[in-house]
């Protein structure tokens, strides 16, 4: 892009000759005749001057122009300097804080492997938030739940996102009696509703989460009320939790596998029973997406970083196999 491109991109960013010349480290003079040789070489007027600063119609189509431009210089440059295990770089990847130590220790060993000269950052929050930073621009790419999608983001769907309940077996037995067996047949056959939940003391997720705002909701339309240990979403813990015969815990089956490790090496009566929740079409969408910004620049590492979620997200469509 020539320097008369360059300064009035500059001046249509930050909305003043002056700031733009500051930026530039040149003269104020210097940005008004490169903006002034366009309008001659072009025919029109790009900017108003008064009652204050604002860009015509031309001006907003050449601006508009030229961010298209430099997106795609910048990708140039990606691409040519962000290949080989030589490569520098940074990139940010957002997760859902429920999904943090799930996600990550099969993401950063492999890519810095790969790339270990190339920063990778890695952040946590609430799938919504993490959404708004990626549109922003503050991280290059996040895992979220329950995408929505929004016309400035690409998305990747990763999985089709369910839950479970594991309750262990003595609990099972205090909470119905003699019709343990004929509830553990039923519940693994057809499923546990929120109503049958509402039986067991359970372990349940912070207010503000998704899980949460759908048993809230459902408490509000039916009256009934779920009997809750206490709120956590480190969902590391919640395997370890069930098996104390404290709580009943509700968890992802993204992480169902520990839950199937830990069974194997228990004694049948020790296991966890694992059931389905039935949510009864409470919980609208289940999608896990990996999304970034459409105009972002995806050099090779950040590529290979995608990839390789990807790849890792495959591996759990391997679950309903495994749990039988």
């Amino acid at each position: 892009m020539n320097q008369r491109f360059i300064t009035f991109l500059t001046v249509a960013e930050a909305g003043s000759f002056f700031d733009a010349a500051q930026q530039l480290f040149v003269s104020y003079q210097c940005v008004s005749a490169h903006v002034r040789s366009l309008e001659e070489e072009y025919g029109v007027k790009l900017v108003e001057h008064r009652p204050r600063f604002a860009l015509t119609a031309e001006g907003q189509a050449l601006l508009e122009t030229l961010k298209k431009i430099r997106a795609l210089e910048e990708g140039i440059a990606a691409e040519l300097d962000g290949s080989g295990p030589e490569a520098k770089g940074h990139v940010t990847l957002g997760v859902p804080s429920a999904r943090y130590t799930e996600i990550v220790p099969r993401i950063v060993p492999p890519f810095k492997k790969e790339y270990p000269h190339v920063e990778l950052e890695v952040a946590y929050d609430y799938s919504n938030l993490l959404q708004n930073q990626v549109e922003r621009g503050i991280l290059d790419m996040a895992v979220v739940t329950q995408y929505n999608p929004r016309p400035q983001l690409n998305a990747s769907v990763l999985l089709r996102d369910t839950y479970l309940f594991i309750l262990s077996d003595r609990l099972l037995q205090v909470c119905v009696g003699s019709r343990a067996q004929e509830v553990d047949d039923l519940y693994k056959q057809n499923g546990i509703t929120l109503e049958q939940m509402t039986q067991f003391p359970i372990v349940t997720y912070p207010v503000g989460s998704r899980l949460r705002s759908v048993m809230d909701e459902y408490t509000a339309q039916t009256g009934r009320k779920f009997h809750t240990v206490f709120a956590s979403n480190r969902t590391e813990v919640l395997d370890a939790l069930a098996r104390t015969d404290m709580a009943g815990c509700i968890i992802p089956h993204q992480i169902c596998g520990a839950t199937l490790k830990n069974n194997k090496r228990q004694r049948q009566e020790n296991r966890l029973h694992i059931y389905p929740i039935d949510f009864e079409g409470r919980l609208q969408n289940s999608t896990m997406a990996l999304i970034w910004h459409k105009e972002s620049a995806l050099a090779p590492y950040k590529r290979y970083l995608m990839d390789l979620i990807g790849k890792r997200f495959a591996e759990y469509q391997k679950f309903e196999q495994r749990l039988e």
